[in-house]
């Protein structure tokens, strides 16, 4: 198991949280690195923000999908 695997488990457990969450928790966040192809290691904010959001002009970011939501309006 990687340090920041048990890291997020310890940090769970600490804050309470229930087995069923832990386990959700565990998983979305295994599934964030398989969709990227890389370790948690070098996954970082800057990864996620560029793929998945776009800044508008005052700076505030949206998701990709509200885009065409957005522009039909």
């Amino acid at each position: 198991m990687c340090p920041l695997r048990k890291q997020m488990q310890s940090d769970m457990v600490l804050r309470g949280l229930a087995p069923r969450t832990q386990e959700a928790y565990i998983g979305a966040v295994a599934g964030l690195a398989r969709y990227y192809k890389r370790s948690l290691e070098f996954i970082t904010q800057e990864t996620t923000d560029s793929d998945s959001t776009w800044k508008n002009g005052k700076g505030k970011t949206c998701r990709k999908r509200c885009d065409g939501r957005l522009q039909a309006r």
